[in-house]
């Protein structure tokens, strides 16, 4: 099996998980629709301020999705790894400038699709939607992991229950941006791990 076919396949598992198995006409179409894409380490696949085109939906590797405040100063939002989709959701579905930016952590793998495909295939096999429901939904709890871990006031508290619900952050993203995540300073979560705060 070469390599674009694993990929696929790995796209078709993560589809069926929502929507039951897929018929062969609904591949088919789907098959014309979705493209892949390779990038590097930094490389962006979404801008801050633009509308977004497609969805994408990680294969392999991890991407980071920030904005830059006043000041300058970039602000982690959230983290993407394989098997889950990595683009401004809202955006996309709404139309609008993304409020974040999502660039390659390291060397990333994507399969995508096109906002007009995207929807024609959903007008095509309207089942689908009760799938895509889903994932909005899985997103939007994610974000919300985000907003509750801010809320935490000890710095302690918040790394460790970062270390609870989303322990592949700490294994796989640098420091400087978990501390960024997590909102401290990165001598503050030096600090925390080191166990003296």
């Amino acid at each position: 099996m070469s390599s674009a076919e694993n990929h696929l396949q790995t796209a078709i598992a993560y589809v069926s998980k929502y929507i039951g198995n897929i018929q062969e006409e609904e591949l088919e179409l789907l098959l014309q629709c979705i493209r892949f894409a390779n990038y590097q380490k930094g490389d962006l696949l979404y801008r801050h301020g633009e509308i977004p085109k497609s969805a994408s939906f990680v294969i392999t590797g991890a991407v980071r999705s920030y904005y830059i405040d006043e000041e300058g100063k970039e602000n982690t939002v959230g983290f993407y790894f394989e098997n889950e989709p990595a683009f401004p959701y809202g955006s996309f579905v709404e139309l609008v400038p993304a409020a974040a930016s999502f660039v390659a952590m390291e060397p990333v793998v994507v399969v995508w699709i096109s906002r007009h495909d995207f929807y024609h295939f959903l007008e095509t096999f309207p089942r689908f939607e009760t799938g895509i429901a889903k994932v909005l939904g899985e997103y939007l709890i994610k974000g919300g992991q985000h907003l509750k871990l801010m809320r935490i006031d000890s710095s302690r508290e918040r790394y460790k229950k970062l270390l609870e619900i989303q322990p592949e952050i700490v294994t796989r993203v640098p420091l400087t941006y978990i501390a960024s995540y997590l909102g401290m300073a990165l001598e503050t979560l030096s600090r925390v791990r080191a166990g003296k705060l």
